[in-house]
Protein backbone atom coordinates (compact mmCIF):
# COMPACT_ATOMS: atom_id res chain seq x y z
CA UNK A 1 0.00 0.00 0.00
CA UNK A 2 2.61 2.62 0.80
CA UNK A 3 4.60 1.80 -1.86
CA UNK A 4 1.95 2.10 -4.68
CA UNK A 5 1.20 5.64 -2.60
CA UNK A 6 4.62 6.57 -3.05
CA UNK A 7 4.20 5.71 -6.98
CA UNK A 8 1.13 7.64 -6.99
CA UNK A 9 2.99 10.69 -5.67
CA UNK A 10 6.02 10.29 -8.17
CA UNK A 11 4.07 9.83 -10.63
CA UNK A 12 1.63 13.19 -10.08
CA UNK A 13 5.10 14.97 -9.21
CA UNK A 14 7.07 13.99 -12.63
CA UNK A 15 3.48 14.42 -14.79
CA UNK A 16 3.18 18.02 -12.78
CA UNK A 17 6.91 18.39 -14.17
CA UNK A 18 6.41 17.37 -17.48
CA UNK A 19 3.23 19.61 -17.57
CA UNK A 20 5.13 22.76 -16.49
CA UNK A 21 5.62 24.84 -19.63
CA UNK A 22 5.67 28.58 -20.61
CA UNK A 23 3.29 30.08 -22.87
CA UNK A 24 3.76 33.14 -24.81
CA UNK A 25 0.86 35.71 -25.18
CA UNK A 26 1.23 39.51 -27.11
CA UNK A 27 -1.78 41.27 -25.74
CA UNK A 28 -3.99 42.10 -29.33
CA UNK A 29 -3.10 39.21 -31.01
CA UNK A 30 0.24 39.10 -33.57
CA UNK A 31 -1.03 42.25 -35.20
CA UNK A 32 -0.74 45.94 -33.97
CA UNK A 33 -2.47 48.67 -36.16
CA UNK A 34 -2.07 52.17 -35.73
CA UNK A 35 -4.44 52.43 -38.55
CA UNK A 36 -4.33 55.95 -40.97
CA UNK A 37 -1.62 58.52 -39.59
CA UNK A 38 0.54 61.50 -41.22
CA UNK A 39 4.00 61.68 -41.33
CA UNK A 40 3.55 64.73 -39.03
CA UNK A 41 2.96 61.93 -36.67
CA UNK A 42 6.14 60.19 -36.74
CA UNK A 43 7.67 58.11 -34.65
CA UNK A 44 4.34 56.01 -34.04
CA UNK A 45 4.13 54.68 -30.58
CA UNK A 46 2.95 52.12 -28.77
CA UNK A 47 3.20 50.11 -25.44
CA UNK A 48 2.16 46.36 -25.88
CA UNK A 49 2.44 43.85 -23.02
CA UNK A 50 3.82 40.24 -23.41
CA UNK A 51 2.43 37.66 -20.67
CA UNK A 52 3.31 34.56 -19.78
CA UNK A 53 0.32 32.83 -19.65
CA UNK A 54 2.35 29.00 -18.69
CA UNK A 55 2.62 27.47 -15.37
CA UNK A 56 6.58 27.55 -16.27
CA UNK A 57 8.95 30.60 -16.31
CA UNK A 58 8.69 32.03 -19.71
CA UNK A 59 12.20 33.35 -20.66
CA UNK A 60 12.61 36.18 -23.75
CA UNK A 61 15.83 35.37 -25.47
CA UNK A 62 15.70 38.22 -28.28
CA UNK A 63 13.43 41.35 -29.37
CA UNK A 64 14.56 41.93 -33.10
CA UNK A 65 12.91 44.59 -35.55
CA UNK A 66 13.32 43.84 -38.54
CA UNK A 67 14.25 47.56 -39.82
CA UNK A 68 15.98 50.12 -38.26
CA UNK A 69 13.29 52.24 -38.68
CA UNK A 70 11.83 50.26 -35.59
CA UNK A 71 13.04 50.50 -31.90
CA UNK A 72 11.44 48.06 -28.88
CA UNK A 73 13.30 47.43 -26.18
CA UNK A 74 11.70 45.36 -23.19
CA UNK A 75 11.42 46.16 -19.13
CA UNK A 76 12.36 42.61 -18.81
CA UNK A 77 13.12 39.38 -19.83
CA UNK A 78 12.16 36.07 -17.40
CA UNK A 79 8.66 35.96 -17.03
CA UNK A 80 6.89 34.45 -13.96
CA UNK A 81 3.92 32.05 -14.64
CA UNK A 82 0.62 35.06 -14.99
CA UNK A 83 3.67 37.74 -15.25
CA UNK A 84 4.01 40.28 -17.95
CA UNK A 85 6.57 42.29 -19.37
CA UNK A 86 6.27 45.93 -21.65
CA UNK A 87 7.27 46.15 -25.09
CA UNK A 88 8.13 49.75 -26.02
CA UNK A 89 7.97 50.33 -29.64
CA UNK A 90 8.62 53.45 -31.85
CA UNK A 91 8.40 53.19 -35.57
CA UNK A 92 9.57 55.90 -37.80
CA UNK A 93 7.60 56.94 -41.03
CA UNK A 94 9.32 60.08 -42.26
CA UNK A 95 9.43 59.35 -46.32
CA UNK A 96 6.93 56.58 -45.97
CA UNK A 97 3.85 56.82 -47.82
CA UNK A 98 0.63 54.19 -48.51
CA UNK A 99 0.48 51.17 -46.82
CA UNK A 100 3.46 50.03 -44.01
CA UNK A 101 4.12 46.78 -43.02
CA UNK A 102 6.94 45.90 -40.14
CA UNK A 103 8.00 42.91 -37.95
CA UNK A 104 9.47 43.14 -34.58
CA UNK A 105 10.68 39.23 -34.07
CA UNK A 106 10.46 37.57 -30.78
CA UNK A 107 12.17 34.46 -29.61
CA UNK A 108 11.49 32.72 -26.55
CA UNK A 109 11.55 29.25 -24.73
CA UNK A 110 7.98 28.90 -25.23
CA UNK A 111 8.49 25.29 -26.96
CA UNK A 112 4.78 25.56 -28.80
CA UNK A 113 6.11 28.71 -30.94
CA UNK A 114 9.78 29.35 -29.87
CA UNK A 115 9.53 32.22 -32.80
CA UNK A 116 6.51 34.32 -32.42
CA UNK A 117 6.24 37.21 -34.51
CA UNK A 118 4.62 40.72 -33.57
CA UNK A 119 3.00 42.51 -37.40
CA UNK A 120 3.07 46.18 -37.40
CA UNK A 121 1.18 47.96 -40.15
CA UNK A 122 -0.30 51.45 -40.27
CA UNK A 123 -1.44 53.39 -43.44
CA UNK A 124 0.61 56.48 -43.94
CA UNK A 125 -1.32 59.40 -45.29
CA UNK A 126 0.91 61.84 -47.22
CA UNK A 127 -0.81 65.21 -49.43
CA UNK A 128 1.72 64.56 -52.57
CA UNK A 129 3.65 61.57 -53.38
CA UNK A 130 6.59 62.01 -55.74
CA UNK A 131 7.42 59.62 -59.17
CA UNK A 132 10.05 57.58 -59.53
CA UNK A 133 11.36 58.91 -56.36
CA UNK A 134 12.17 62.17 -54.18
CA UNK A 135 15.50 62.26 -55.87
CA UNK A 136 17.46 63.54 -59.01
CA UNK A 137 19.30 60.76 -60.13
CA UNK A 138 22.09 62.54 -62.41
CA UNK A 139 24.09 59.47 -62.15
CA UNK A 140 27.54 59.56 -65.06
CA UNK A 141 27.43 63.85 -66.34
CA UNK A 142 30.42 65.14 -68.32
CA UNK A 143 31.92 68.59 -68.29
CA UNK A 144 30.51 71.22 -70.89
CA UNK A 145 27.25 68.41 -71.71
CA UNK A 146 24.00 69.90 -70.18
CA UNK A 147 22.99 66.78 -67.69
CA UNK A 148 19.07 67.04 -66.94
CA UNK A 149 16.45 65.03 -64.42
CA UNK A 150 13.45 65.05 -63.49
CA UNK A 151 10.90 63.73 -60.83
CA UNK A 152 7.08 64.13 -60.92
CA UNK A 153 5.36 65.65 -58.29
CA UNK A 154 1.65 64.43 -57.53
CA UNK A 155 -1.04 65.85 -55.97
CA UNK A 156 -3.03 63.35 -53.92
CA UNK A 157 -4.96 65.94 -52.15
CA UNK A 158 -8.41 68.07 -53.79
CA UNK A 159 -6.85 71.00 -52.63
CA UNK A 160 -4.50 73.10 -54.51
CA UNK A 161 -1.44 73.55 -53.38
CA UNK A 162 0.89 76.52 -53.81
CA UNK A 163 4.80 76.11 -54.14
CA UNK A 164 6.86 79.43 -52.41
CA UNK A 165 10.37 79.80 -51.03
CA UNK A 166 12.19 78.06 -53.19
CA UNK A 167 15.87 77.76 -52.76
CA UNK A 168 17.72 75.27 -54.82
CA UNK A 169 21.90 74.52 -54.61
CA UNK A 170 24.38 74.56 -56.06
CA UNK A 171 22.98 78.01 -57.31
CA UNK A 172 23.70 77.39 -61.01
CA UNK A 173 21.30 74.50 -61.21
CA UNK A 174 18.28 75.82 -63.63
CA UNK A 175 14.36 74.61 -62.09
CA UNK A 176 11.58 75.16 -64.03
CA UNK A 177 10.01 75.98 -60.84
CA UNK A 178 8.78 79.85 -59.53
CA UNK A 179 7.43 81.10 -56.11
CA UNK A 180 3.39 81.04 -56.34
CA UNK A 181 3.64 78.05 -59.26
CA UNK A 182 0.47 75.52 -58.04
CA UNK A 183 0.27 72.07 -58.13
CA UNK A 184 -3.55 70.97 -58.88
CA UNK A 185 -6.03 69.32 -57.46
CA UNK A 186 -5.18 65.33 -57.60
CA UNK A 187 -2.88 66.78 -60.45
CA UNK A 188 1.07 66.18 -61.09
CA UNK A 189 3.84 68.79 -62.14
CA UNK A 190 7.28 67.52 -63.52
CA UNK A 191 10.12 69.71 -61.76
CA UNK A 192 13.12 69.59 -64.29
CA UNK A 193 16.86 69.94 -62.97
CA UNK A 194 19.26 70.72 -65.74
CA UNK A 195 23.33 72.14 -65.15
CA UNK A 196 25.93 72.22 -67.31
CA UNK A 197 29.19 71.24 -65.17
CA UNK A 198 32.45 72.76 -65.99
CA UNK A 199 34.73 70.55 -63.78
CA UNK A 200 34.87 66.89 -63.12
CA UNK A 201 34.87 65.76 -59.78
CA UNK A 202 31.72 64.42 -57.35
CA UNK A 203 28.14 66.31 -57.63
CA UNK A 204 25.14 66.39 -55.08
CA UNK A 205 22.36 69.11 -54.84
CA UNK A 206 19.09 70.10 -53.26
CA UNK A 207 15.89 71.38 -53.58
CA UNK A 208 14.43 73.42 -50.92
CA UNK A 209 10.79 74.66 -51.07
CA UNK A 210 7.77 75.81 -48.57
CA UNK A 211 4.08 75.18 -49.43
CA UNK A 212 0.76 76.34 -48.25
CA UNK A 213 -0.72 72.55 -47.22
CA UNK A 214 -1.01 72.18 -43.78
CA UNK A 215 0.82 68.58 -43.32
CA UNK A 216 3.67 69.87 -46.25
CA UNK A 217 4.92 72.87 -44.48
CA UNK A 218 8.50 71.80 -46.15
CA UNK A 219 9.48 69.53 -49.62
CA UNK A 220 13.12 68.59 -49.61
CA UNK A 221 14.89 67.11 -52.41
CA UNK A 222 18.64 65.88 -53.10
CA UNK A 223 20.42 64.56 -55.77
CA UNK A 224 23.15 63.02 -56.66
CA UNK A 225 26.15 62.36 -59.97
CA UNK A 226 29.95 61.77 -61.04
CA UNK A 227 31.18 64.29 -63.59
CA UNK A 228 33.70 63.25 -66.07
CA UNK A 229 36.03 65.05 -67.93
CA UNK A 230 34.96 63.46 -71.22
CA UNK A 231 32.06 61.21 -72.57
CA UNK A 232 33.42 57.92 -73.70
CA UNK A 233 33.79 57.26 -77.38
CA UNK A 234 31.60 54.98 -79.38
CA UNK A 235 33.69 52.02 -80.81
CA UNK A 236 32.55 50.15 -84.15
CA UNK A 237 34.04 48.09 -86.72
CA UNK A 238 35.70 51.05 -88.75
CA UNK A 239 37.25 48.37 -91.37
CA UNK A 240 36.39 49.38 -94.56
CA UNK A 241 36.19 46.60 -97.40
CA UNK A 242 38.39 47.76 -100.28
CA UNK A 243 36.87 47.15 -103.74
CA UNK A 244 37.68 44.20 -106.15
Amino acid sequence: MKRSTILLIIFVWVSGILSAQPKLKIEGGDTYNWGNVKEKDSPLKAKLKLYNVGTDSLRILTVKPTCGCTTAPLDKNVLGAGDSATLDIKLTISGVAGPLHKTININTNDSSKPNAVLHLRAEVEVPVTFYPSKFFAFGQMYVGEEAKRSVKMINKTNQRIMIKDIDMQPSNIKINLEDGDILPPNGEIEIIAAITPDKAGTFSCRLTFKTNHPDLPEVNLTGWGTINNEKPKETGNTEQVKPK
